[in-house]
């Protein structure tokens, strides 16, 4: 009758060298503290919007001097339209305004992948937060595509033998490139592959929380660990990544993130607002203490 997280608080270690080099954790928050948020998007294609705003997103790029390289109820595959998503960037955007903590809000059309990678070196953000649908499609075993979905229209490229192009994050527009639509040149297609974060430069953030589904997941590689989202962050220079190892609902994530920063607002390190949040959330009603609803969640540094 007693949980393991009751009786031990477990850390996720990205490389064993953190053994030996870890400093007593403390509050990230200081007067430079910047937070970028994307959630509550339109995964429906508006092309003379998207048009717009990646050009606008790229003069920035150029303008910052940060590299760019273009690719040629529940989180799930079908891309449906996530409520949840929104009210839990609205309540993290109302509690940096409570706290004066500087933010982006990308919601709606803005929630774009040119603007996603435009966040990148000197202008990269303190916190990025995406709540959103996460994607990992498991290795073929050579198979192709055509043999496993004869009928399917999802890009070809999910079939690659790199786990890094077989997962990722779904963002504006996403649904279009997703089953098949044709994308005018020069355009993203809204499909954020790991690959693409490995190419940007995250050393200035501290905390990247991906709130969607199975974001944690990707495929394991003898002694070199997991290859997916978390290796690509972390291989862009994040420092600590909150992830998810299965499909997650989406009020309860709302909630738990919600609490999150909550604590994390409140001064408190970040290993210790998560585990506060988890044990919150569990304690919030009888449903709430099933694994499922909050064991998804893991910190990693």
């Amino acid at each position: 009758n007693e949980r393991l997280a009751d009786k031990y608080n477990l850390i996720y270690l990205s490389t064993s060298k953190k053994l030996v080099t870890q400093q007593q954790e403390k509050g990230i928050l200081n007067e430079n503290t910047h937070v970028a948020l994307f959630g509550g998007i339109n995964y429906e294609w508006n092309s003379n919007q998207q048009q717009r705003l990646q050009q606008n997103a790229i003069s920035d790029i150029v303008a910052s001097g940060a590299g760019f390289v273009p690719f040629e109820k529940q989180r799930n595959e079908t891309f449906d339209s996530l409520p949840g998503s929104r009210a839990e960037v609205r309540a993290i955007d109302e509690l940096c305004h409570l706290h004066k903590i500087k933010n982006d809000l990308f919601t709606d059309d803005l929630a774009t992948e040119a603007q996603f990678k435009s966040l990148s070196g000197k202008i990269a953000p303190s916190i990025l937060h995406v709540a959103s649908h996460g994607f990992f499609i498991p290795d073929t075993n050579g198979k192709s595509g055509k043999d496993l979905y004869r009928n399917s229209k999802i890009p070809g490229y999910i079939y690659a033998k790199d786990p890094l192009l077989r997962s990722g994050l779904a963002l504006a527009g996403v649904r279009r490139a997703w089953f098949g639509g044709d994308i005018p040149e020069g355009m993203e297609n809204g499909i954020l592959q790991a690959k693409e974060v490995s190419n940007m430069d995250l050393r200035n953030t501290k905390l990247v929380v991906l709130s969607a589904c199975e974001t944690g997941l990707g495929d394991v590689k003898g002694s070199e660990g997991v290859f997916g989202l978390q290796r690509s962050f972390k291989m862009a220079g994040a420092d600590y990544l909150l992830m998810s190892l299965w499909k997650v609902p989406d009020e309860a994530t709302q909630k738990l993130m919600t609490m999150f920063y909550e604590n994390l607002f409140s001064g408190q390190p970040i290993r210790e607002a998560f585990k506060n949040a988890q044990t919150r959330l569990r304690h919030l009603n009888i449903e709430y203490e099933s694994p499922y609803y909050w064991g998804a969640w893991v910190l990693m540094e």
